[in-house]
């Protein structure tokens, strides 16, 4: 095979999993949403992180792999791992993160349990007096 060729199907290869990537990182966030519920202004703030990381994910891959060259396939690789990801993966890894996370929030939960006992009978007691 050529090497040229051979090149362009790596950095394809490359560009998909780099979608599997985003995808990931974009699940993780809605999991993180559904279990901690937030008000809008973090939701925004949450969002733009997102994108912020997501971009300079895609320039750190762009970069590494192709010296800052762009090519419509390497977009086409990417929309390819994204839907890879979203039909092959992202349920199972929502299902798990969800799980992963209520955990989380019950373990820390029942971390802080005194000091909200402490705080509810500290209340208690300055109404009784």
């Amino acid at each position: 095979m050529n090497e040229l060729v051979s090149n362009q199907i790596y950095i394809a290869s490359v560009f998909i999993v780099a979608g599997i990537i985003i995808g990931l990182l974009f699940d993780f966030c809605r999991a993180l949403r559904k279990t901690f519920k937030t008000k809008d202004f973090v939701t925004y703030i949450e969002d733009t992180l997102f994108w912020i990381v997501s971009g300079f994910f895609l320039l750190f891959v762009v970069s590494k792999y192709t010296n800052g060259i762009i090519r419509l396939y390497m977009f086409a690789s990417l929309l390819i791992g994204l839907i890879l990801y979203f039909w092959l993966i992202s349920g199972l890894f929502i299902k798990i993160s969800l799980c992963i996370f209520k955990c989380l929030k019950r373990g820390i939960a029942f971390l802080f349990w005194p000091l909200k006992k402490f705080k509810n009978y500290k209340k208690r007691l300055a109404k009784e007096k």
